[in-house]
């Protein structure tokens, strides 16, 4: 059987969920990503031209590294994975992968596949049935 594993990610947070021999796992990795940001207040952003694109520069090249860490954390928890299945509703599952690949874990992939929003107990309920059927 091994060590079975299901990664729900978006750039907010991971539902990592592992089902081994006689137990099953789940554990919440959360993104800096959603503490970070510029803040303006109540009124529009300010428009301050040239300097405007360096500022977007900036904060492009700090959610890549918060994104980075982040995945770093999700591969730390899944190392000792026999297999992994991916999914989640944007572009992190495919970064994820792609990180994985980086980091000599791409074999032990088994899917990515396209996921709505769920609850932590859905997203369990959806590995279970996953790995039920193969």
């Amino acid at each position: 059987m091994g060590k079975q594993v299901g990664v729900w990610v978006d750039h907010r947070k991971a539902v990592i969920v592992t089902i081994g021999q006689d137990e099953e796992t789940i554990q919440v990795v959360h993104s800096l990503i959603e503490m970070q940001g510029p803040t303006y207040g109540s009124g529009a952003r300010p428009d301050y031209g040239q300097q405007d694109k360096y500022a977007d520069d900036s904060l492009q090249n700090q959610s890549s590294m918060h994104l980075k860490k982040y995945y770093k954390n999700i591969a730390a928890y899944i190392k000792n994975a026999d297999y992994i299945m991916l999914m989640g509703p944007g572009e992190a599952k495919i970064e994820l992968r792609k990180n994985l690949d980086r980091r000599m874990m791409g074999y032990k992939i088994l899917e990515v596949m396209p996921a709505d929003k769920m609850t932590d107990r859905e997203i369990a309920l959806n590995v279970r049935a996953y790995y039920a059927k193969s």
